[in-house]
């Protein structure tokens, strides 16, 4: 899933003595537990401070670096959307914060080989616009999701000869081949379950129209600005604590942790460490950080010369000291990486594989032999994220010392997702990719295979027939040494073809409010809001 982070608004502190409230400390011990399939927890405060909130608050306040570009689920793949998404939308099946699959809009299912699926529907669900939750809603959203073109590499396995409802609450299909790892992939936002009449009365205005069966509904949103989510009153499972939710796009890193500093917003998302440092010792603040399954990472568009030539990958490679780079920006918050699965995912070969050495001399013969011996010019493109824009800076910096002229050109989100789609208007690109999903197949798939190149997340165009098999051996089988195996051989030639030079696996950072409770961060980025509730 593509990952974007943090310009905005500095408030006065008037703000901070009617949210302040009285504060207390709990010792807490750090949680610094890990799991192989669930990844690493980290959460680094070592007390646990708890205030209380006005008895008549009723709303919470949430800031956020970035707007969704759509709230369709098959439209996009994006942590932005996914994080209002998952409040308004229910999936089949519940991927939980320690890597199980519980319940969700099916009750039960059944698997056979792998392959035939079989799901027994909640009864008594409704969406928001009152229309009850069926089998056709479910045939209507796979069909949908198995042909868009930002989810399809998930859910075009499914065989849509075989996909049926059953009776009302009976779903049925049968993949084209076996997938170890399909039961998860009904957890990603990409399959949350739509209305088929709501669908097809928003029509081209489906993004801006969601209906889910979610806990929460939406109330408004404006652009680049709020969204605004209300309890939905019929909402099949626990009601949420707080009735009404708000998301404010606050662009500045700083001007979030100053919106939660002077308790205009009870949490905020992506604080940097100047602010975290800041914000510990405040009485009324938690800082929470949370290791991430993502990779922030280079790509090389793979259709465009020079970087057609896996020589001037390499000599990139051999230029930047990525530790140097991610260790001056990310100031302990984020960990050199050079494996496309990151090291708390399963199978991950980043504490196996080394840096590329910094050597300047086997950059510029790389180069020569390339025939771009003399140097280029070439732009790098990156959303408006500062710490992929200061990275950014200094690989420009670093590049000029082989000759290689680059310009960084920062563009708003959506305006950077549509440059991707056409591969004649970019040369390299800096983005992230998150997965809810701790398995290596989730971070190289959708981003790598050469079915995703023409339509998809594959930016960079890769097509590498043996990688290509190598994924999908390791779909077909659950023996977990062979999958190793697989995996490993794939992220070999990842390394060795540098399709992408993976960068940082970053950490996440919030600062709360100390009366808000029951807010639990997770590895991939966006958040379930209908447990937290205030203490009042």
């Amino acid at each position: 899933m593509e990952l974007k982070k943090s310009k905005l608004l500095g408030l006065t502190l008037s703000a901070l003595m009617l949210f302040a409230g009285c504060a207390k400390t709990v010792d807490k011990p750090a949680d610094n537990a890990s799991s192989t399939e669930g990844g690493s927890s980290s959460n680094v405060s070592t007390t646990e401070k708890v205030g209380t909130a006005d008895p008549n608050k009723d709303i919470l306040k949430i800031v956020v670096g970035y707007d969704a570009s759509s709230l369709d689920p098959s439209a996009q793949n994006e942590v932005a959307a996914s994080n209002i998404m998952m409040q308004i939308f229910d999936g089949l099946v519940v991927m939980e914060n320690d890597g199980t699959i519980s319940p969700g809009l099916a009750e039960s299912w059944d698997v056979e080989g792998n392959q035939k699926y079989t799901f027994h529907l909640r009864k008594g669900v409704k969406f928001q616009n009152g229309e009850p939750l069926t089998a056709d809603d479910v045939v209507f959203t796979l069909d949908r999701a198995a042909k868009a073109p930002a989810v399809k590499e998930y859910y075009d396995g499914i065989d849509l000869d075989t996909l049926k409802a059953v009776d009302e609450n009976t779903v049925e299909f049968s993949l084209k081949e076996p997938n170890s790892v399909f039961l998860a992939y009904l957890t990603h936002p990409g399959s949350y379950i739509m209305n088929k009449k709501a669908v097809e009365e928003a029509g081209k205005e489906v993004g801006s129209k969601p209906c889910g069966t979610g806990p929460y509904e939406l109330v408004s949103w404006t652009k680049n600005d709020k969204v605004e989510l209300k309890a939905f009153d019929d909402y099949w499972g626990k009601k949420p604590a707080i009735p009404n939710v708000e998301y404010r796009t606050v662009t500045e890193i700083t001007n979030r942790a100053i919106e939660v500093e002077t308790g205009n917003a009870d949490i905020a998302y992506d604080i940097g460490v100047l602010d975290l440092d800041k914000l510990k010792d405040n009485p009324d603040i938690n800082v929470i950080r949370k290791k991430q399954n993502s990779i922030t990472y280079l790509g090389f568009n793979g259709k465009k010369a020079p970087f057609d030539n896996v020589n001037v990958r390499k000599a990139i490679a051999h230029t930047l000291d990525i530790p140097s780079i991610v260790n001056s920006v990310y100031k302990g918050l984020g960990e050199p990486s050079i494996a496309m699965v990151p090291s708390d995912i399963k199978y991950s070969k980043q504490k196996e594989l080394k840096f590329y050495d910094v050597d300047i001399d086997e950059a510029k013969k790389l180069l020569e032999e390339a025939g771009v011996g003399d140097g280029f010019e070439t732009t790098i493109i990156t959303n408006e994220n500062p710490l992929r824009v200061d990275m950014g800076t200094i690989i420009q910096s670093e590049l000029e010392k082989v000759g290689i002229k680059a310009k960084v050109e920062t563009l708003e989100w959506s305006t950077f997702l549509e440059k991707l789609k056409d591969p004649t208007a970019y040369d390299m690109y800096m983005l992230g990719w998150a997965t809810n999903i701790a398995d290596a197949d989730v971070m190289l798939y959708a981003l790598l295979n050469s079915g995703a190149s023409a339509e998809g997340s594959n930016y960079s165009h890769f097509e590498n027939e043996e990688f290509d098999k190598l994924l999908q051996e390791g779909r077909l089988t659950e023996d977990d040494s062979k999958r190793s195996e697989v995996y490993g051989k794939a992220q070999d030639i990842l390394y060795d073809q540098l399709p992408i030079l993976p960068l940082v696996t970053t950490e996440q950072a919030f600062a709360v409010r100390s009366y808000v409770k029951g807010f639990e961060p997770t590895s991939y980025a966006y958040h379930r809001i209908a447990p937290v509730s205030f203490n009042k």
